[in-house]
C-alpha cells in the first residue's frame, strides 16, 4: 500500500532532515575524510551519469548556475510527489549532461569551471546520507 502524506508533512520532514544535517558535528566530517582517504586521478568518472546518475544542486549553486548558463539545469529527474490530477512534483534542480552522460561542464576530461565548480563536485566523494546502523539507530552516514 502506498505511502501517503500531506505536502506540508513532506516539507517539514525535509526541514527536520536539514536541520540535522546542519548539527552534524564538523569534527565528525573530518574524521570520516582522515578515515575514508581520497587521491584524484584525473579520471572524469565522476563527472558522468555512469557513476553518479545524476549531479543535484544546492540552492545557493542553482541561483549561481542560472546566472550563468540556464541551459545547463533540469528539474531533479525524481518525482517526490504526484497529486490527483497527476501533475508531479520536484524539488530541486541537476545539471544537466551531455548525449554520452557527461556533465555539461566536462570538456576534454576537465571541468571547465572548476575554480567554480558546485559545492557537491567540492565535497566529492564525502557525501552524507541518513541510514540506520546495525542496531536500526538512524543517523547521518557516509557514502561514496
Amino acid at each position: 500500500m502506498p505511502v501517503t502524506f500531506t505536502f506540508d508533512e513532506e516539507i517539514a520532514a525535509l526541514k527536520a532532515e536539514r536541520d540535522s544535517l546542519i548539527q552534524f558535528p564538523e569534527e565528525e566530517f573530518i574524521e570520516i575524510i582522515r578515515e575514508v582517504g581520497f587521491s584524484c586521478d584525473c579520471c572524469g568518472r565522476c563527472c558522468t551519469r555512469e557513476f553518479n546518475g545524476h549531479v543535484f544542486l544546492l540552492e545557493e549553486d542553482t541561483d549561481r548556475v542560472r546566472r550563468f548558463a540556464p541551459g545547463a539545469l533540469i528539474p531533479a529527474p525524481d518525482f517526490d510527489a504526484c497529486d490527483q490530477q497527476g501533475r508531479f512534483y520536484v524539488s530541486g534542480y541537476a545539471l544537466r549532461t551531455k548525449p554520452d552522460g557527461s556533465c555539461v561542464f566536462l570538456e576534454n576530461g576537465r571541468c571547465s569551471i572548476y575554480d567554480q565548480r558546485f559545492a557537491i563536485c567540492r565535497v566529492y566523494p564525502y557525501m552524507l546520507h541518513r541510514e540506520a546502523d546495525e542496531t536500526g539507530a538512524v543517523d547521518w552516514r557516509q557514502i561514496g
